[in-house]
């Protein structure tokens, strides 16, 4: 009897010891869990605090914008209405001479465009509420991340586009832009940063940013402590590693009209950055970081508006090796709309839906191209979001938080690659 009740006992204790090691074990693999944001295109297309004795100053204004987006060439009629109390710019509306149906009017409020509608189905494309619900979102978010950072997002990511360009000042001081971004945004994330980083918000520049600003004077007295991480203006490429996952950011460059989709960069251009690319993937791989996070500004695989990244500019056949090997997600941005794709075991994700006006329609893809796992098909609305990253021993979760505002629940929390 007395062996017998010792068996139990014995077998109970190891219970108990087998318990408490694999709690221990998950508390050890939960300690690395963690959480990050990603976002972009949140930039307002403008800022015009103009008055009715300033259309000098705003057809300037009109001028850059058609010559960087459109060319010299096309001839552009408008009408712009004051308001007749304080003479401020109150509203204005566009459109390619003889084409009046293909119109876009833009509602401003103190300066900043409040609301866009383009023609012929008068179309919202752009509602401020969209880019402030964003970034309260997000702020409040890393708020709790910042005191837990396994289940809330403690940093954030973003695929450029974060300021519209450098032509009325370009620095944070001088900047609107980048000031409003800084006032509304950054100077409002959580105190403190994650350790081992030097802040809680890293970018990869959009084209906007090199908009009048061939420097980037904007970004980086926005942003100082990119230079801790390599990045300056003639090495627009940088990576950093957290919790054993690595974070590689690179650029795509300018803009040029003619070709609105190409591979723009020359800090460094396209093959020095994919020679870089492919030595910092074999560094993940002989580190054993199987999981990689890739962001660059123009997309290499889309649908919409100007369209993907061309064959011979497209770092896909450079990252496509090492899907094998590595777990590997690329987030892009650019042509203003959310789309998803699976293609040779990589996750691509745009998340071109922070805040600036909308691309609601899709161009038809070649027969063989990747299947486009977000919309699948379906008319697209006005939806503005971020997506949340979840890393932790259990997997990685993709988690889209959206605002659709013509929706009957317009916010909703989306589960990607499930």
């Amino acid at each position: 009897m007395k062996r017998k009740l010792f068996t139990i006992l014995l077998s109970l204790l190891s219970m108990a010891l087998l318990l408490i090691y694999q709690h221990s074990a998950f508390a050890e693999e939960e300690e690395g869990a963690f959480s990050f944001v990603v976002f972009g295109d949140n930039r307002l297309p403008g800022y015009l605090p103009y008055k009715s004795g300033q259309t000098d100053e705003i057809e300037k204004y009109f001028e850059q914008i058609k010559r960087y987006a459109y060319g010299p060439d096309l001839a552009v009629e408008k009408i712009m209405s004051f308001d007749p109390d304080t003479g401020a710019l109150d509203w204005f509306k566009y459109w390619p001479k003889g084409l009046p149906d293909k119109y876009r009017l833009t509602v401003l409020k103190n300066g900043w465009p409040r609301l866009i509608v383009e023609g012929p189905q008068a179309d919202v494309s752009l509602r401020s509420e969209g880019q402030a619900w964003v970034y309260r979102d997000i702020i409040t978010g890393m708020k709790e991340g910042a005191e837990d950072s396994g289940n809330s997002p403690s940093f954030c990511l973003n695929t450029g586009d974060m300021t519209y360009f450098g032509y009325q000042g370009k620095t944070r001081d001088t900047s609107p832009f980048w000031h409003d971004f800084h006032e509304r945004f950054l100077s409002k994330l959580p105190s403190g940063t994650p350790e081992g980083l030097p802040g809680r918000f890293f970018p990869a520049p959009g084209n906007h940013e090199t908009w009048f600003d061939e420097n980037l004077e904007g970004l980086l007295s926005t942003v100082p402590y990119l230079t801790q991480m390599g990045f300056t203006s003639e090495q627009r490429v940088y990576k950093f590693d957290y919790r054993g996952c690595r974070f590689i950011f690179l650029d795509t460059g300018d803009m040029d009209y003619r070709n609105p989709a190409a591979w723009g960069s020359r800090h460094p251009d396209f093959q020095r950055q994919m020679a870089i690319l492919t030595e910092w993937l074999n560094e993940a791989k002989d580190k054993k970081l199987h999981q990689v996070f890739i962001t660059f500004h123009n997309p290499a695989f889309c649908q919409s508006g100007f369209g993907p990244l061309p064959p011979n500019e497209n770092p896909h056949p450079f990252i496509k090796p090492f899907g094998a090997d590595l777990n590997i997600t690329v987030f892009n941005g650019h042509v203003h709309t959310t789309e998803m794709y699976m293609v040779d075991n990589i996750r691509y994700l745009v998340l071109g839906a922070g805040g600036g006006e909308q691309r609601h329609g899709a161009n038809q893809p070649p027969k063989d191209y990747p299947e486009e796992l977000y919309w699948e098909g379906q008319p697209r609305v006005e939806d503005y979001n971020y997506l949340v990253v979840q890393v932790s021993g259990e997997g990685t979760r993709f988690q889209l938080h959206r605002y659709r505002p013509n929706d009957e629940n317009p916010f909703a929390v989306v589960e990607l690659y499930k």
